[in-house]
């Protein structure tokens, strides 16, 4: 606003020179000018801060509707009256504080005589203004392109896992020996599609742990591979929307996957296994675990950060050891099918009647 107006008050000088000329002659001297041009540069500014209140007041409703805001303007406090008169006075003067000392300044011989040219002494600070306004909006332009494209790659970027409708439930290591029958009996809700138990889970601030891995027989010869060593059940992958490349997932019928792992790409590249699976790694140099899946890459830390080599070991094979998976903070998530339509709020319930049942008390005393 103020730049703009210092450019129109100078590029339209030629409009009030014969006024400034005539008035200086009639004996008006330059103060009284500049105090005139100032009061009426205070004056425009007020009147347009009036305009812009009254569109902020009438366009607010809306605004608040769109943003699912309850923004109000304090016309009724005490100090909104004072603040508006301040803040209208001190922009009128900052923005007329240079044409009101510019018109000021004509001669009025010249003036008079049509010997001055208008105008054409302010061009060069006309165009630094113009200049920088050009370079403000281009920045502010390229920010919002920036600030764009970032918002879309946060809301589209492919994490490598689905955590739309899946809700975690915290505390359940309480279960005990009950984890397996609390699964079964979520699994029978209508709404409820997949349900998996869990000690980590691919989000920041979650559970994770530091693991060597090596491939076989390269314990000390190959440098290490730092990554995740992850505990998960065969419904995991499926809960999280976790998508399989090669090999194939957990199952409970199969023993033998209890010595067995998933990695994922990373861990893969990282490992220099072209053809992965039947192969086995070492963990910690110690225990050889053969690896019968490769799950795409997972982002479990902020999108800047490098990708975390991870490899998924299951607790399933006997009844009796998944009942004795007692991890410290036991973690259930599930996801609704949205074809029947079920809220939220639906589910919450559902969960929270079964949780609290008494003959589930009774199991878990």
């Amino acid at each position: 606003m103020c730049i703009n107006f210092v450019n129109l008050s100078t590029a339209q000088s030629a409009n009030r020179a014969k006024e400034v000329g005539l008035r200086k002659v009639l004996g008006s001297g330059r103060n009284k000018l500049v105090a005139q041009f100032l009061t009426e540069s205070v004056l425009v500014a007020l009147i347009a801060f009036g305009f812009g209140m009254l569109i902020a007041y009438l366009l607010l409703p809306y605004f608040n509707t769109l943003a699912n805001k309850n923004l109000q303007i304090p016309f009724s406090a005490p100090s909104f009256l004072p603040i508006f008169l301040t803040v209208g006075v001190v922009i009128g003067i900052s923005a007329g504080i240079y044409p009101s000392f510019y018109l000021s300044a004509f001669s009025p011989i010249k003036v008079l005589q049509g010997k001055m040219r208008l105008g054409s002494k302010s061009t060069g600070l006309r165009s630094s203004l113009v200049v920088f306004q050009f370079t403000v909006s281009a920045i502010l332009l390229v920010g919002t392109i920036i600030i764009n494209n970032q918002m879309n790659y946060i809301l589209n970027k492919e994490v490598g896992f689905k955590k739309d409708q899946v809700i975690l439930l915290h505390g359940t290591n309480m279960l005990g020996e009950q984890v397996e029958t609390f699964k079964n009996e979520l699994k029978q809700l209508p709404s409820v599609v997949n349900v998996t138990i869990s000690d980590y889970l691919p989000i920041e601030g979650t559970k994770r742990n530091g693991n060597s891995f090596w491939n076989e027989g390269k314990v000390n010869v190959d440098e290490r591979v730092g990554g995740q060593a992850w505990v998960i059940d065969e419904d995991y992958l499926n809960t999280l929307g976790m998508n399989l490349v090669e090999g194939r997932n957990f199952s409970k019928n199969r023993s033998s996957d209890q010595q067995s792992v998933i990695i994922n790409s990373e861990m893969a590249q990282q490992l220099a296994l072209n053809d992965p699976i039947g192969k086995k790694i070492s963990r910690g140099g110690e225990q050889l675990y053969e690896i019968i899946g490769i799950v795409e890459n997972f982002h479990s830390r902020h999108l800047e950060r490098k990708l975390d080599p991870c490899a998924f070991s299951a607790v399933l094979a006997h009844r009796s050891c998944r009942s004795k998976y007692k991890p410290e903070t036991w973690l259930a998530s599930w996801k609704t099918s949205k074809k029947n339509g079920s809220s939220l709020i639906q589910i919450l319930i559902s969960v929270t009647l079964l949780w609290i049942s008494p003959l589930r008390r009774c199991m878990i005393m």
